[in-house]
């Protein structure tokens, strides 16, 4: 029941052989994989049936790649889009390693932060900010800044508006 293209051994029910496109539906599991013949190398695209009906994206350099548990990038029945995972929690859920934001050489912000339609915190290049209060080892702040725990300080503090009147 298999169907070759440039192959008379189709491994799967339509297999494309040469520039590769293999179309599967198997175990209740739907995709798409781009294949190099020569390496292996495999780019899948599909439906993970056994994790709520997740879209994933999954690459393996050697072997066709199973979506279950592997895949690069997903996307579930919420809308809700994973890197590096299949069951994202939140609207983007990144596990598995550092996340890096690069604004090259240029200068500008880097990541914006919102919240209630409004922007709470900028990471940037030269000014970074936050509008709301802040809190080292609290959990609930009154103040712009509120630190509980042991600190240390480093340089020249104001205290005041005076930027001459200076503790050390």
């Amino acid at each position: 029941g298999n169907v070759g293209i440039g192959t008379t051994s189709p491994e799967q029910k339509l297999h494309v052989e040469g520039a590769s496109i293999t179309v599967n539906r198997g175990n209740d599991d739907s995709s798409i994989a781009f294949q190099n013949s020569t390496s292996g190398a495999t780019w899948r695209i599909g439906r993970d049936y056994s994790n709520s009906e997740a879209l994933t994206f999954a690459y393996s350099a050697t072997d066709y790649p199973s979506l279950t548990g592997n895949g690069l990038i997903s996307i579930d029945t919420s809308g809700n889009v994973g890197i590096g995972t299949t069951s994202p929690g939140t609207k983007l859920y990144v596990d598995g390693g550092e996340s890096t934001f690069n604004r090259g050489n240029s200068a500008g912000t880097i990541a914006t932060f919102r919240g209630q339609n409004a922007i709470k915190a900028v990471i940037g290049t030269a000014t970074s900010y936050f509008t709301g209060n802040v809190g080292i080892g609290v959990t609930t702040t009154s103040y712009k800044l509120e630190v509980n725990g042991l600190s240390k300080i480093s340089g020249n503090v104001i205290i005041g508006t005076d930027p001459s009147t200076y503790a050390n």
